[in-house]
């Protein structure tokens, strides 16, 4: 086969590697890569590829972390060389090179990167960023453009770790990130706050009286974003600022009681009062979708929080408005209806037995 002669011929050339230049190194590299999705079985470069990583070029780098994403497995003995490689990127001043190291920690996963790397992550996730700190080093770009960079690697870093928190919850010392999360939630990147929040549930779903403490900055997040449509156009879907970090909000409050302050009370009831008038009048298929969705995770909060923990008039037309759902033709709104309906029905239930 066509393929096995081409297996042969790039093992054959790395027999003599070091009589290959940097491209034909990456050609091979990349064959190898192309070669293992089609299907086929790759066991040997790998010590090729992985010297790869070491390399201060961002083109041979690049190919190297591709190809142990998608060669090595956590269990593989030469791991340990390539958690090395990540570590020195990870710490570095380099940006590609901790974007790249965190996009492979968190493709390959596992017990031991994860114990291996994870403090090296939890520190670029917790390091602040200003314009002051990036301004006053010899950097090769200017302060917005480091600032830029330096926010987009804290929004890997917290995903990364959101990742070897879901394989391994054992790598990361949860008691230290409650009193930093909260904090953190007041960044005006909201890029930064988006990837934050998917960290705070993936640890509060685990760990809810750990971060319960958490929960009036939430508040404030969704308070800003719907109330105050404090949300750059980037992140705008369809005139609706922000979705997604509305729907992670809505879902870790899900996960407590009302905010015990007055105040924090009285913005979360202004903040969902506002998310069930938008919904009606959508312009779009689009638009629909994503206005239902936040609708109706905020029904199941109000939900959750009963007719005496909420406002009387919120908690009547969320009920009001989860008839309307699952009266509606659309098979998949009459769908989160009806769900939203099954957790009030669970919620009776479970009251009247208790009474």
């Amino acid at each position: 086969m066509r393929i096995d002669v081409e297996l042969a011929n790039i093992r054959k050339k790395f027999a003599a590697s070091a009589n290959l230049t940097s491209y034909q190194k990456k050609k091979y590299v990349w064959k190898m890569c192309y070669i293992y999705m089609l299907g086929y079985e790759v066991d040997f470069g790998h010590i090729e590829m992985i010297s790869l990583l070491s390399s201060t070029k961002f083109q041979e780098k690049s190919v190297g972390y591709m190809a142990v994403s998608l060669l090595l497995k956590p269990t593989d003995e030469l791991i340990t060389l390539v958690v090395n490689s990540m570590r020195n990127d990870l710490i570095g001043q380099v940006h590609y090179g901790q974007t790249l190291a965190l996009a492979a920690i968190a493709n390959i996963g596992g017990g031991d990167v994860g114990e291996a790397l994870a403090p090296d992550i939890q520190r670029l996730v917790t390091d602040p960023i200003s314009l002051a700190t990036v301004s006053s080093g010899s950097q090769p770009y200017s302060p917005e453009a480091e600032f830029r960079n330096r926010a987009l690697i804290r929004k890997k870093s917290a995903l990364c770790l959101l990742r070897l928190f879901r394989t391994n919850p054992d790598c990361i010392e949860i008691t230290e990130w409650p009193s930093k999360l909260g904090v953190m939630l007041e960044e005006r990147d909201l890029g930064i706050v988006l990837s934050l929040m998917g960290l705070l549930v993936g640890f509060a779903t685990s760990y809810p009286s750990e971060f319960e403490s958490c929960v009036p900055y939430v508040v404030n997040a969704l308070h800003r974003v719907v109330v105050n449509r404090n949300c750059p156009p980037d992140y705008t879907y369809y005139k609706t600022p922000s979705p997604w970090l509305q729907i992670k909000c809505l879902r870790f409050l899900q996960l407590y009681r009302p905010p015990s302050e007055q105040e924090k009370r009285g913005l979360l009831n202004d903040a969902l009062r506002k998310i069930l008038i938008k919904s009606d009048g959508s312009e779009s298929v689009n638009k629909s979708n994503a206005d239902h969705a936040i609708v109706i995770d905020a029904i199941n909060l109000l939900i959750l929080y009963g007719s005496q923990d909420s406002d009387a008039r919120l908690h009547q037309q969320a009920l009001v408005l989860l008839g309307k759902f699952i009266s509606v033709k659309d098979a998949n709104l009459r769908y989160l209806g009806l769900d939203a309906m099954a957790r009030l029905a669970k919620l009776v239930t479970t009251i009247r037995l208790y009474l």
